[in-house]
């Protein structure tokens, strides 16, 4: 077996253990599917004169999604992409809906506590739904803001989820074992990242 065809069924079996680590983290798309970021998880082998080298490649968020964010700032652009996602995520809707609600039950309360002193009672304006791209806009705000304030991180405290991290040093070790049988002798495997 040539080294290509070891490292390549290694490369198999390192994406298909990184998209399960997404998955048992929770980090998943609507109900349990498979996450964009899952889905971008590739690797590719290139072949030079001077050997082979491996690339593993997946979305820029993989390593926010890995190591969590401190609180800080999010530009403007980060607030539309953020709303983008949860466009795509299915929130805005029940955010709109939420948000109706509770305007409604503002309405109300304010009507009671500002009754006119004739006692007729005040005809009430018809909220409706905010548009969606106005709700998006604003959840997209919103969530930034708690960003901004407590960091990223789907759980762990704001620490990242580590499906990388918590993989990658026993996958390393499991291709140095294949490679050193392979050769029978010490090999030293760097990785790096970025």
């Amino acid at each position: 077996m040539a080294v290509g065809n070891i490292i390549d069924k290694w490369g198999v079996r390192l994406v298909d253990d990184l998209k399960k680590s997404l998955v048992d983290k929770g980090v998943t798309f609507q109900k349990g599917g498979e996450s964009r970021l899952a889905a971008s998880i590739k690797y590719e082998i290139t072949y030079t004169d001077k050997g082979l080298t491996f690339e593993l490649s997946m979305a820029d968020q993989w390593y926010w999604v890995d190591k969590g964010r401190k609180a800080g700032n999010v530009s403007k652009e980060g607030q539309e992409k953020i709303g983008a996602w949860a466009a795509k995520k299915g929130i805005v809707e029940p955010f709109r809906l939420e948000n109706l609600k509770d305007r409604k039950e503002l309405q109300l309360k304010n009507a009671n506590k500002n009754k006119p002193k004739s006692g007729k009672k005040r005809k009430l304006k018809t909220l409706k739904k905010m548009p969606f791209d106005m709700a998006q806009k604003s959840l997209g705000y919103v969530i930034s803001r708690s960003i901004a304030a407590k960091g990223y991180s789907k759980k762990n405290n704001y620490e990242g989820t580590k499906f990388y991290s918590d993989i990658i040093e026993g996958k390393k070790a499991e291709l140095r074992e294949l490679l050193n049988e392979f050769y029978k002798k010490e090999i030293v495997v760097q990785f790096g990242e970025g």
